[in-house]
């Protein structure tokens, strides 16, 4: 499987946080965390729609953005509470762990939950001495870029 995924990718090897591609490039990935923009104000989402829009313009080199969605498996956390439960003597602990445990299981079996993970590529083109030094380089202007722009977002929600 993971022969596929390389082949499919064209990575050569990862090493130093960063991955090694094909043909001199070289990437490394960001985890980012999003804001739930169903719940911002008309004016609030055009803050954010200007702040993306404003931060993607400043790229001049090759960045991605990627999303991944994972259902959510509770399972192992009731195992562990019935695990615990057995070794319990307080009553009251008892009880709560099973009504926690029903709840996780209920919710489980209910819903299909699922957690969205989002991530920023950054990759540099060539030679590997310079690789480590420029991605860090872009990578701390990504961060730093998208820390001012939401600073300029809490300001924006502050004086509103």
């Amino acid at each position: 499987m993971i022969n596929k995924i390389n082949n499919i990718w064209d990575i050569e090897d990862i090493r130093n946080n960063m991955i090694i591609l094909k043909d001199n490039r070289y990437s490394v990935i960001l985890s980012v965390s999003t804001i739930d923009f169903n719940l911002l104000s008309i004016d609030e989402q055009t803050v954010v729609e200007n702040i993306l829009r404003d931060t993607a313009l400043q790229f001049q080199y090759c960045v991605q953005f990627y999303s991944t969605t994972h259902n959510i498996d509770t399972s192992s956390n009731i195992n562990e509470i019935q695990e615990n439960m057995i070794k319990e003597n307080n009553v009251h602990r008892i009880s709560y762990a099973k009504h926690y445990s029903n709840f996780l299981s209920t919710l489980m079996n209910s819903r299909n939950i699922s957690v969205r993970k989002n991530y920023i590529i950054i990759s540099y083109d060539g030679p590997f001495d310079k690789a480590s030094s420029e991605l860090n380089r872009r990578c701390a202007m990504v961060q730093e870029s998208l820390k001012r722009k939401i600073s300029l977002l809490m300001y924006y929600k502050q004086t509103k």
